[in-house]
């Protein structure tokens, strides 16, 4: 059996990720083959994790194409949110848009995990999106 976890990027020593690695070892120990995808590892973060896993790193669909200045992780801190208002006064798909760009940090995240999902190759048993907004990948 191969499983395939769908993970955010590594950047820290935070629980989630302490939690993919773990499984993901464990896992291993009982028969599947497992592979996480990820989109950026923090080599300091878990090194002694990253040495017994499976990683494959599919950067920002951005990365590289922008200013050191506008990071597909900083960019959605630059947006300006419009007041609610304006986006009141907008209808339909438009609203919903503004709304998302507006609102949420969708516009860095989704289109990272979109490439990261269409990238994961064909043959996995089971897809493991594993923590927001993971979810986009395995779509």
């Amino acid at each position: 059996m191969r499983i395939t976890m769908i993970h955010t990027p590594f950047g820290a020593r935070d629980g989630a990720e302490r939690q993919i690695l773990r499984l993901t070892i464990e896992l291993e120990k009982i028969g599947p083959e497992v592979e996480i995808f990820t989109n950026v590892i923090n080599e300091d973060s878990y090194p002694e994790f990253f040495k017994k896993v499976k990683i494959n790193v599919i950067p920002h669909p951005l990365a590289g194409k922008l200013s050191r200045q506008l990071t597909p992780r900083i960019a959605i801190q630059k947006i300006q949110p419009a007041p609610l208002s304006e986006i009141n006064k907008v209808s339909g798909l438009r609203k919903w848009m503004r709304e998302l760009v507006g609102r949420q940090y969708y516009t860095s995240e989704v289109p990272a995990m979109l490439e990261l999902g269409r990238r994961i190759p064909k043959g996995f048993d089971i897809i493991n999106n594993h923590n927001f907004p993971t979810e986009w990948g395995g779509l």
